[in-house]
């Protein structure tokens, strides 16, 4: 087994879709599904292109109700390239014999690589060879390679390279229910220097993207080169003489930039730009490989004698990066729970930073700053979010995008059920208390005072100010309580016998509540006197406040069970056990439920 390279040796169209996420290419600015190039969108192929932090928004009626939604915006496809032999049909995985398959992603060097030789209905032998990158050291950059090589036949080869505009938000089956298309076509053409191009813009954010192709196709005979535009596609059409043993390469290179980047005038000119400064496939392949090979210098962790968890370890590490990638300083974006390898919970920011946050801290604490930065930017939303819950301070969404509103959606689409459902997830709030915890670890482990004098200890005690008006006290008991919330534990929404949703003194979301009013106390310890007094001052602090705070980590109320286990909230014991035998039976897969 090679501890670097993730390889599938057989062709399975069921595991394509699970294959495509795992073989996504990215570098923290944008990243491509690793779909075939020649594929397009149908239930076992789904192309997909994402930009870190490009979001859009739109409303549907559901239930009655206009809700809106926000979701990362798939865009035209870069990837198309397709060949046909003679007049026969453009080539299709379906629709050839297989005889050697071989897909592997290189971990090491950051490349896709597809190696395929197969036979024809009518006997033609040829060997493909893809080789695909997202470029980590130029981040607007892509590029691919094939080099096709007849076997036992020589004849007429058409050729076929195009953006595809035509691309819709379809990657999660419960989602296509909602608005699907995100974006509209403001310009499309052929540059007179031999590349095309299209520019759009999103519905509701008005995010302007141009993307730039550029093919070159070496080896044969041209006989005719000319620009098509059918439906949704801007294709670029080679046809060619080509003989037998003798390899055909086709290089196409992509450049991409939005309307939100830095330091471009506009994004078409800046695209033209960079594809005229790109360089052969083998220089950016070169530069590519030694970006990577910086970053695993960085990153690596080596684990001995073990090369199966070498090898996982490592593709965890490889998502990671391309997502959280050095990159990302320069973004306004964050960490979405499945990076940038599809549309599941339509790249909405939670709180799984927290679980990278350890690494990130000790082996990019840049990246982990600027992670923190997205939620000092949304400050102000957060107040909002506050405020509508009549709380103080500051409350982060479940689910933030662009602007750090609360994203969880009204309802969702029960595939199952065919009915759409209410979603109440939005009743978390431990993602504040993870957004300290994240603060405090950065500080503890860079020592970076800067950041805690200017973010990170006015975000920790707004955020402490939020808990300590969420507790509520109990006279009776002596006790604060929070109520009406949910822990990390979805599948508890609420009570069976009562009305509205929510759970009561949940003791995760509890004992985490104290820890970050602990957590303030130090934090303002730990700033210079004159910080300190500024900062309380700004934020209308005192030490009547404090002193509030301190009380309720004393009088935080944690439910017990019996034998002095820790319940998960009150009320936990009296619950119901599962029939999960009696459910399998009923409903035979129940891996949702686990």
């Amino acid at each position: 087994m090679n501890e670097w390279k993730l390889t599938f040796d057989q062709w399975d169209i069921k595991d394509q879709k699970a294959r495509e996420a795992l073989c996504t290419m990215g570098n923290g600015y944008r990243a491509t599904r690793g779909a075939f190039e020649e594929a397009t969108h149908h239930d076992d192929h789904y192309p997909g292109t994402y930009i870190a932090g490009a979001y859009d928004q739109c409303e549907r009626i559901i239930a009655g109700e206009t809700v809106s939604h926000e979701t990362i915006v798939n865009w035209p496809n870069w990837l198309y390239l397709t060949f046909a032999m003679e007049n026969g049909q453009w080539f299709s995985m379906e629709q050839v014999q297989v005889n050697t398959y071989r897909q592997e992603l290189d971990l090491q060097r950051g490349v896709l690589s597809r190696y395929i030789h197969f036979t024809e209905p009518q006997g033609r032998e040829t060997i493909l060879h893809a080789i695909r990158l997202v470029h980590m050291k130029h981040p607007h950059l892509a590029t691919l390679q094939w080099t096709l090589t007849p076997l036992n036949w020589s004849g007429r080869l058409h050729v076929r390279s195009a953006l595809d505009s035509g691309i819709n938000n379809e990657n999660v089956d419960r989602y296509r229910e909602m608005n699907t298309k995100h974006y509209r076509l403001l310009d499309s053409g052929f540059h007179k220097e031999g590349w095309l191009y299209v520019v759009t813009e999103t519905l509701q954010s008005h995010i302007r993207l141009a993307q730039g192709l550029r093919t070159h196709v070496t080896g044969g005979h041209l006989l005719l080169q000319q620009n098509l535009q059918e439906m949704d596609r801007l294709i670029e059409e080679f046809v060619l003489d080509i003989q037998k043993q003798t390899p055909l390469q086709i290089v196409k290179t992509v450049a991409l930039y939005h309307s939100r980047d830095r330091g471009i005038s506009e994004p078409l000119e800046a695209v033209h730009h960079s594809l005229v400064s790109s360089g052969s496939f083998g220089q950016l392949l070169r530069s590519h490989h030694n970006a990577w090979e910086r970053i695993w210098d960085m990153t690596d962790i080596r684990i001995q004698n073990r090369p199966e968890d070498q090898l996982m370890l490592r593709l965890h590490l490889f998502h990671l990066l391309q997502t959280a990638s050095p990159h990302l300083t320069e973004r306004d974006a964050s960490l979405p729970a499945r990076g940038l390898t599809g549309e599941m919970y339509q790249g909405h920011i939670f709180w799984d930073d927290v679980f990278a946050f350890p690494f990130l801290i000790m082996r990019l604490p840049k990246v982990a700053r600027a992670m923190l930065l997205y939620r000092s930017r949304r400050q102000q939303q957060a107040g909002v979010q506050a405020q509508q819950h009549r709380h103080q301070g500051i409350r982060f969404p479940w689910r933030s995008g662009s602007d750090g509103s609360e994203q969880t959606p009204r309802f969702q689409w029960n595939s199952y059920s065919g009915h759409w459902i209410e979603d109440y997830t939005h009743l978390q709030c431990h993602q504040n208390a993870a957004i300290v915890y994240q603060i405090w670890k950065y500080y503890q482990a860079t020592s970076d005072l800067e950041f805690l004098q200017s973010h990170g200890g006015r975000l920790i005690l707004q955020i402490a100010r939020f808990w300590s008006s969420l507790a509520t006290f109990d006279e009776k008991c002596g006790r604060y309580h929070i109520r009406g919330v949910m822990g990390p534990d979805q599948f508890h929404t609420g009570y069976p016998d009562s009305p509205t949703p929510g759970l009561h003194d949940n003791a995760y979301t509890s004992i985490m509540a104290v820890w970050t009013l602990q957590c303030a106390r130090h934090a303002l310890q730990t700033l210079p006197d004159y910080s300190r007094r500024q900062l309380m001052e700004i934020l209308s602090i005192d030490h009547s406040d404090l002193e509030h705070w301190e009380t309720i980590t004393r009088h935080m109320f944690i439910p017990f069970h019996e034998d002095g286990l820790i319940s998960q909230f009150a009320g936990y014991e009296n619950l119901e056990e599962l029939d999960v035998h009696a459910y399998r039976a009923r409903y035979g897969d129940i891996r949702r439920y686990r």
